[in-house]
């Protein structure tokens, strides 16, 4: 009877260490982005600071191209500028996404663009590259989040 309970419980952690697989492991590799991943055209498909607040910039559309950031702000042209650099973080490299936005013809248009205008750390980078997931870098309250999905025609 003991030998039979020996191999049953072998049995069972052999099926079980089987049954695990690449899949199942989580890559915790933070992702990096690169400006030739960020050219193009881009909208915002969720933004949260203290509330979801994604609808205050629908109908924007932010062109990255090279170092500088076109805004369509609703027919409003807004021009800004990004640098993509490297932070250690809890001892693993992340990249950054730091923007700038001039100043827009109008106060409600430039308090917009000062709420975007942070540090943002890359969390996620979809398999195909059509959706960014980023976290404020500084924030004394929980974390703003922002996502861009890729405008595609």
């Amino acid at each position: 009877m003991k030998k039979l309970n020996k191999f049953l419980a072998v049995a069972i952690v052999i099926i079980f260490i089987a049954s695990c697989n690449n899949d199942d492991e989580m890559d915790l590799t933070p992702p990096i982005l690169t400006e030739k991943q960020l050219q193009g055209n881009w909208r915002i498909s969720y933004f949260w600071d203290q509330t979801v607040r994604t609808n205050e910039y629908q109908g924007f559309v932010f062109t990255f191209i090279n170092s500088d950031i076109d805004v369509d702000a609703n027919g409003t042209d807004i021009n800004g500028t990004y640098d993509i650099w490297f932070n250690q973080i809890n001892g693993q490299q992340h990249t950054i996404l730091d923007v700038v936005f001039a100043d827009a013809p109008s106060i409600n248009l430039s308090d917009k663009m000062r709420e975007l205008r942070e540090d943002w750390i890359v969390k996620k980078i979809s398999e195909n590259g059509n959706n960014i997931e980023f976290e404020e870098l500084q924030s004394n309250n929980p974390p703003e989040i922002l996502h861009f999905t890729r405008i595609t025609n």
